[in-house]
């Protein structure tokens, strides 16, 4: 059976760790062996490699104005979201990559020799941040190991802008690509700016599973029992969002439950409960909630594969690199803008409305996903 290599994302995240199942998924619907990949550093490679880390952050700090305060803010927001994720849900990721995803780890010499392989024909990158173009650049990440012929973008996500510090290496890596899609319309658009070249917009690659699929992807996790209200915050809720929580439970009587991310300001709602889970929980409770209040991209996201009622709020993010448009467009698309609330008048609005039937919209984004990945597997 040929291979393909799939660089991504998925640690201690469950988006990230179920649009890197999904995609493994497809791949091997289509008749591939699917392998995630990723960068080791045994030995004194690790040494070498952070020396020369340290030395490009010297050149940057020096050519790029503001560089040392956007690297220390995002490098400080990455560390208190990971703390910010409760230790048990935190394992529950670990053991679902280990056990069902099972990643691969390489030094770089010997991701250039799987890159050389005849048993790989092909490697993905994407989808995610992969591409975020406030991070470091890394040369992983845009399949630097792997001849060009081999390369396919699979829906990467630049989160928000790119930084003037990786224009000339992003723009050099991504016209390598054989095939180029973006997540976000402004992907498309950033491509088109760096390369010349046309991109397609794809949706996430959770969208490769049908809503039937993912409840039985799922059916083995633990139960809540009765009704409740999900909630699930990456970052602190702002007050507004909490006035919010307050006034729904309040209405609709209904128990709230917070999941795996134990944010101090939930001890203002009465009664809210808190509970741990791996991805496949994550999808179960999602489904199975009466509403879901949430400020992450994809509980949103699956909230709108299972129809259940969401209202989303503006993530309170510990960095300076926003990233709401990825939500905006998320709900552009599917026609759910007014679930993007931003005051109490705009929730109160909504509370009683029903979400509109997006599963024409649903079907057609899986198609195009699908045409997509087989149409570069076969070229």
């Amino acid at each position: 059976m040929k291979k393909i290599g799939l660089v991504t994302l998925w640690k201690r995240n469950y988006g990230s760790a179920l649009q890197c199942y999904a995609t493994k998924s497809m791949v091997e619907k289509m008749g591939y062996h699917c392998i995630p990949l990723y960068r080791t550093f045994p030995g004194i490679q690790r040494y070498t490699y952070y020396l020369g880390e340290i030395v490009r952050f010297a050149i940057d700090s020096f050519r790029y104005k503001g560089y040392i305060s956007k690297y220390t803010s995002l490098r400080s927001a990455g560390k208190k979201s990971i703390g910010s994720l409760s230790k048990k849900s935190e394992e529950s990721i670990d053991r679902f990559v280990d056990d069902t995803l099972q990643p691969e780890g390489y030094s770089y010499s010997q991701l250039k020799n799987i890159g050389k392989s005849e048993d790989f024909i092909a490697f993905i990158a994407g989808s995610d941040q992969i591409w975020n173009g406030s991070r470091r650049y890394d040369l992983v990440s845009f399949l630097g190991f792997v001849s060009d012929k081999k390369k396919i973008a699979l829906a990467p996500s630049f989160g928000s802008e790119i930084e003037d510090y990786n224009k000339r290496s992003f723009s050099k890596e991504i016209r390598k690509f054989q095939l180029l899609s973006a997540r976000e319309q402004e992907g498309v658009d950033n491509i088109a700016e760096l390369t010349g070249r046309d991109a397609i917009r794809l949706s996430d690659p959770t969208s490769f599973l049908t809503p039937d699929e993912w409840r039985d992807f799922s059916k083995a996790a633990d139960d809540l029992e009765g009704e409740y209200i999900f909630i699930h915050f990456l970052d602190k809720p702002c007050d507004f969002a909490l006035q919010a929580m307050e006034k729904l439970r309040s209405d609709r009587g209904l128990p709230m439950v917070a999941f795996a991310y134990p944010q101090e300001e939930y001890e203002r709602i009465k009664g809210i409960r808190f509970c741990n889970g791996g991805p496949r929980e994550y999808v179960k409770y999602i489904d199975r909630a009466s509403y879901v209040m949430t400020d992450s991209f994809h509980t949103t996201l699956f909230s709108i594969y299972f129809n259940t009622s969401f209202f989303t709020f503006h993530r309170q993010y510990t960095h300076n690199a926003k990233q709401t448009s990825r939500i905006s467009n998320l709900l552009t698309l599917y026609g759910c803008e007014e679930r993007f609330v931003a005051d109490m008048a705009a929730f109160i609005e909504i509370l009683d409305s029903d979400l509109p039937d997006s599963f024409e919209i649903r079907d057609k984004e899986r198609q195009k996903l699908i045409g997509y990945l087989k149409k570069a597997l076969d070229d």
